[in-house]
């Protein structure tokens, strides 16, 4: 209803309204007058946004713990929709992941150092990925990407964060080798403080 037509019924009322009061049986009905309220309608931008898109969007992107009981990674999971990483550049999350997620690009950050940040690519599901890179940790071994930073005088494996950047139906390990070094690039993660070592497999053919 337009303002217009709010004051044309509210004319009406005013013209008719004798006819209730002067009526012994309408008269006695509560409320008294009708009151009309017109309220805006909304313009184009409130048509196209909601005051909970951003909510949304966050509950809608990201990686999520499963808490099913056989998971032991829920614990470790980044839900945020966004990643930052050395220097402080950010990547947005597009898709809604969690531990089964396989096919994909990840990337793992550390509690005590907020813009250290690795990413690798696994075919396998996240969880079988992590579970590995867990081990490396618990275990030392200060050769592998992952175990050696975590092996650092203050840093645990609870400090240990994870998020998939990316899944997509790959074809091939080449695809998503290919992929894992658009994301490394992007955000820089050989650059220190990140934790890439190398350009992944493109390593093998530089000199």
């Amino acid at each position: 209803m337009t303002c217009s037509q709010v004051k044309t019924v509210q004319r009406i009322i005013r013209d008719l309204q004798h006819l209730l009061d002067n009526d012994s049986y309408l008269s006695q009905a509560p409320g008294g007058k009708p009151f009309i309220a017109y309220r805006k309608p909304p313009n184009l931008k409130q048509l196209l946004t909601h005051n909970n898109t951003r909510t949304r969007l966050n509950m809608d992107t990201g990686t999520r713990a499963c808490n099913k009981s056989i998971s032991q990674l829920c614990c470790y999971i980044h839900p945020d929709s966004i990643i930052i990483g050395p220097n402080n550049i950010k990547h947005t999350i597009s898709g809604l992941f969690n531990c089964s997620s396989s096919n994909i690009i990840y990337a793992i950050k550390c509690q005590q150092c907020p813009s250290a940040l690795s990413i690798g690519q696994i075919g396998q599901t996240l969880r079988q990925r992590i579970n590995g890179h867990k081990s490396d940790i618990r275990n030392h071994k200060t050769e592998k990407p992952i175990g050696e930073p975590f092996s650092l005088p203050g840093h645990y494996v609870q400090d240990l964060r994870v998020a998939v950047l990316l899944q997509k139906n790959f074809r091939h390990t080449l695809e998503r080798e290919i992929a894992e070094l658009q994301h490394i690039t992007k955000l820089k993660a050989m650059e220190r403080p990140g934790l890439n070592r190398d350009i992944g497999f493109m390593s093998h053919y530089t000199y």
